[in-house]
Formats: C-alpha cells, sequence, structure tokens
C-alpha cells in the first residue's frame, strides 16, 4: 500500500468517491476530517478504508473497514500492518482500537497480531422498584464531580496496573463522553473513596463504578449501586467496573443482588509496539 497525500481538490472529492463504503466504515466521512485516512485498492477498486489518529503514547486506529467483496483476502491484516508501521514512525508505543464484542473473526484478528482484549464485562439485570434504600451515596454535580471521577478512574487503572495509565487515559479522550450523566460520590469515614457515573442510554440505565482497591467488592459500594439505581424506571440496568480487577472482586456481590456477568458490546484492545524498525514488521 503507497502512501500519497491528497490536492485539496482531492480531499473535497472523497466523500463522493466513498460514498459506496460508508455504509461499512459506520460513520459519516465529515467525522474523520481530523484523522490520517488511508485507502486500500484492489483491482482498481476501493476495497478497504483505515482512519487513524495519534496522542500521547497511543496511535488508535478510529476506523477499519473491508468491503464485502474483497473480504477473507487478508486486507484487514494489510491494513492494521500499516497502521503498526505509520505508529512506529510517529514514534507512538501503543497501537489501539475498539471491535464489537460479538466479532469473533475480527476478534481472532486482531489477536493473532498481538493486540490484548482490555476490560470488557459487565453485569446486567431487570430494574426492579426497591422501595425505600438508604442512600450512601451523594449527588454530586458540576464540573467538580467529573475531576474527581477523573481523579479516581485514574487511581483505579493504576492500581488495576494492567496497561499504562498515560494508555488508557488518551484511549478514553477517544472514547469520549465520560462528562455525561450524573454522578455520585461515595466517602468512608469523611473521605471519598468511590464515585458512580449515572446514565440513562436507549432505555437501559448505565452506571460506571469507579473506587479504592481497598473498597472493591464490599458492601459499601454495593449499597451505593443499589441507592443509585432504587426506582428507576428504565427497564435493565447495566454496571460496568472500571478495571477488570474491581469487576472481578464486585463478581459474587453482584450475583448475589440478582446481576448476571456478559460482554459489553464494544471492547477495548491494546497493542504494545517494542522498538523494532519499520522493516522489521
Amino acid at each position: 500500500m503507497q502512501e500519497r497525500d491528497l490536492s485539496f481538490q482531492e480531499f473535497l472529492e472523497l466523500p463522493i468517491a466513498g460514498q459506496h463504503m460508508m455504509q461499512y466504515v459506520g460513520l459519516p466521512i465529515y467525522y474523520h476530517l481530523v484523522n490520517a485516512g488511508y485507502a486500500a485498492r484492489l483491482e482498481d477498486k476501493l476495497a478497504g478504508w483505515l482512519f487513524v489518529r495519534g496522542r500521547g503514547p497511543l496511535l488508535y486506529v478510529d476506523t477499519l473497514a473491508v468491503h464485502p467483496d474483497f473480504r477473507r483476502r487478508g486486507l484487514g491484516r494489510v491494513l492494521l500492518t500499516f497502521a503498526e508501521t505509520q505508529a512506529r514512525r510517529l514514534g507512538r508505543a501503543w497501537l489501539g482500537l475498539t471491535v464489537t464484542s460479538a466479532n469473533t473473526p475480527a476478534v481472532q484478528l486482531y489477536e493473532s497480531l498481538g493486540f490484548e482484549r482490555a476490560h470488557f464485562q459487565i453485569y446486567v439485570r431487570k430494574s426492579t422498584p426497591q422501595g425505600e434504600v438508604s442512600s450512601v451515596a451523594r449527588r454530586l454535580p458540576g464540573p467538580r464531580a467529573w475531576r474527581l471521577s477523573q481523579r479516581l478512574t485514574r487511581r483505579e487503572h493504576e492500581q488495576d496496573g494492567r496497561f499504562p495509565l498515560d494508555v488508557v487515559r488518551q484511549f478514553a479522550h477517544f472514547e469520549g463522553h465520560t462528562w455525561i450523566g450524573r454522578f455520585w460520590v461515595i466517602r468512608h469515614q469523611s473521605q471519598l473513596v468511590g464515585i458512580i457515573r449515572e446514565r440513562l442510554s436507549e432505555g437501559v440505565h448505565k452506571l460506571v463504578v469507579a473506587a479504592d482497591s481497598e473498597h472493591w467488592g464490599t458492601p459499601l459500594i454495593v449499597d451505593a449501586m443499589q441507592s443509585v439505581i432504587a426506582n428507576q424506571a428504565s427497564a435493565f440496568v447495566q454496571v460496568r467496573f472500571t478495571s477488570a480487577a474491581h469487576h472481578q472482586a464486585a463478581h459474587a456481590a453482584c450475583l448475589d443482588i440478582g446481576f448476571k456477568e456478559q460482554s459489553a458490546d464494544r471492547m477495548q484492545m491494546f497493542k504494545a509496539l517494542d522498538p523494532r524498525t519499520d522493516d522489521s514488521i
């Protein structure tokens, strides 16, 4: 695959040239105006599309699409190898992407190329009115709540230690929307030990929970969750813990209050890039 800069006129014509690909890309072309885009052609036809953007140590594969007529010919592997080459050229230490968890062929391809799965498990249950529940969590509005949420999220990732904190932070930047919703703080002996971000999405009541490691899976955090979801009108409740270690620590407690474990719809994957030269890929 050859890299070539586009003229301004060619750039303006990209949406026209790529209209038939948009149904496979999954995002409108204007979403990618600030990204670096690469097209793969086979048999003089547009066969695949790759958009990437970088921040800090991470090069993020924002979109990778292969036209159905050219699938099972190794093009996805070629595009990802090209993205890895670009990451090395730019001095990025990590390559990251997001994939639909149910897309087993894609997940297997990424794992064969050295990607690791990040935390992607959640707990779900039907929402049931609970009557009076003592409120362990306290609502905190405004920007301060978001800043506290970011601080506790960073702390939990540090305590989990699976991936470097700066990589996780940059990935969260690309995913975005971490400020949306209501925030509930959890205190123990006047100290902030946890926070819950609550939002309603497509009829599902979603909670994202972050806490200090000494409180993972404890009644304090579980009771706070219960107080936040009490008497909600949505049909289902979904709980996502910030890290895999927190998720595992809370496993028994969540099952005890009626939750079931399942995979999230989407999954983050990372690949650490060792300091090889481009020619060694």
